[in-house]
């Protein structure tokens, strides 16, 4: 719609609410066209005709103070999602586009000049304000935590807020974002030094520094937290403890004020040697309780587990979703989605006596089902058992997945890229869900240095992508304005 459109349209509802008023109506019909309003997703046209002509050549734009925002609304589509296609030949960070539809999926650098980052995270609020985590390490034994906000549609990103301790303190080495229901973001990072660890909690608002609460002392550079607030307000930490092998959540009440609830035993390993051993993964299901996946090890072998929490029933008995024999590697870079009727999984899985991985995505229903496995891309070169690449899952309101995933690069001429980020996501052909795929960078990996991925999508299949590009040293982010 555009933007006389929309002048016309505020106009005339003014106009048609007085009259309903008087009537004892106006809420109630506010009600219904609030619902067909999916809020402001599109950047200004001057935002777009700088982006389409003069971004610099690897598709970023410069980052200012001055975040910008955005007005144009769209009219919801209906009870199907929009039309999608794939750009082939056209990764998001290339600019100028080849074909012109694709100009409006690109990518914008979120900071330069980064020695390694261990971890990333992105959410997204219910005003859509677009919320970033991550670590810069920056030594062996130093390290801070960069945190970045700014309106969704926004084409100029600011600097970084930037956490940060004594010489030999890493900050950030471990993080987690999900969105408040109050506004801003619920946060989680390890902070490490010579005298121990800690796992902190924050709530942040989008700027200033938010203030730390501690929560845990055993999880280390092999642990992984995650977290989520229920539909009862209340906030769960999830967190894997590797010297104890352990997985524990703990609870904050609804409010911000309360206190902490002591640690929950939640599962646990048998002296792991697998790499990525208790990864997280935790969702709030259609019930409003939390769920989690862990990849659980054993050994040398590992295989994804599933629990949830019901207020009526507590917590469920632990499901093994693959590799009940304990025969190879499945679980690695694991997550996790949940919708009204289905549960999904995505993971990377190596079976014994392979030399290659493969991406696997799991489904089952309810405790009882079957879990039934399907394979993404197999053939993944791997070595010493790690595939050494990374998934993201998300679903929309149409109950159709998104997954950016870190593979090898197609490409294989010398000294050309040795990893690619890909988008693929689920259309509807024909009644029928189908997968499509973008490549939103074709040249992300480095033997050196590890990338990363996370990925938050909107109910109305609005991506959001941060990466980091351990070749280039620049973290990332990535979207799309044509949702």
């Amino acid at each position: 719609m555009s933007r006389s459109g929309i002048v016309l349209l505020r106009a005339a509802w003014v106009s048609v609410r007085a009259s309903l008023a008087r009537a004892g109506l106006a809420s109630l019909l506010f009600i219904s066209v609030a619902s067909c309003i999916t809020g402001r997703d599109r950047p200004q046209g001057a935002d777009v005709g700088a982006h389409d002509g003069s971004a610099s050549r690897d598709g970023e734009a410069e980052r200012h103070e001055d975040q910008g925002k955005s007005d144009v609304l769209r009219l919801d589509q209906g009870p199907l999602p929009p039309s999608d296609f794939p750009c082939e030949g056209d990764p998001w960070i290339k600019t100028p586009k080849t074909d012109i539809r694709c100009a409006s999926r690109y990518v914008l650098t979120v900071e330069s000049g980064i020695s390694v980052v261990p971890q990333v995270a992105i959410a997204v609020d219910g005003i859509r304000k677009v919320g970033i985590a991550y670590g810069d390490t920056r030594a062996a034994e130093e390290g801070q935590l960069h945190l970045v906000s700014f309106p969704a549609g926004s084409r100029q990103l600011p600097n970084p807020t930037v956490l940060a301790g004594h010489q030999f303190e890493r900050f950030g080495v471990r993080v987690a974002m999900v969105p408040r229901s109050i506004g801003g973001f619920h946060l989680a990072y390890l902070v490490m030094d010579a005298q121990g660890r800690k796992l902190n909690y924050s709530g942040w608002t989008g700027s200033g520094l938010p203030a730390p609460e501690f929560l845990s002392a055993e999880v280390g550079s092999k642990g992984s937290v995650d977290l989520v607030e229920a539909a009862d307000g209340r906030v769960f930490v999830f967190y894997y403890a590797e010297a104890a092998h352990m997985v524990y959540v703990r609870i904050r009440p609804k409010g911000g004020g309360g206190v902490w609830s002591p640690a929950q035993e939640l599962d646990s390993d048998v002296e792991p040697s697998v790499v990525g051993a208790g990864q997280l993964a935790v969702v709030r299901h259609a019930g409003g309780g939390p769920a989690f996946a862990l990849h659980f090890a054993s050994g040398q072998n590992s295989s994804p587990r599933f629990r949830r929490y019901d207020g009526n029933s507590g917590w469920s008995s632990k499901k093994t979703l693959d590799n009940k024999t304990h025969a190879g590697i499945a679980g690695q870079s694991i997550d996790l989605v949940i919708t009204q009727t289905e549960h999904y999984a995505t993971y990377f899985a190596i079976p014994t006596g392979s030399v290659a991985a493969q991406l696997r995505l799991v489904t089952w229903a309810s405790a009882n089902d079957t879990p039934k496995i399907s394979i993404l891309e197999q053939a993944i070169p791997v070595k010493a058992g790690d595939p050494r690449y990374e998934a993201a899952l998300a679903v929309d309101s149409w109950g159709l997945l998104h997954l950016a995933v870190i593979l090898p690069s197609p490409k294989t001429s010398p000294g050309t890229s040795l990893g690619v980020l890909e988008y693929r996501r689920q259309v509807l052909n024909g009644g029928q869900k189908t997968w499509i795929t973008d490549v939103v960078d074709d040249d992300v990996a480095s033997v050196e240095t590890a990338s990363h991925v996370a990925l938050w999508v909107e109910p109305r299949g609005h991506p959001h992508i941060v990466y980091f590009n351990g070749r280039t040293k620049k973290l990332m982010y990535a979207t799309r304005d044509d949702r």
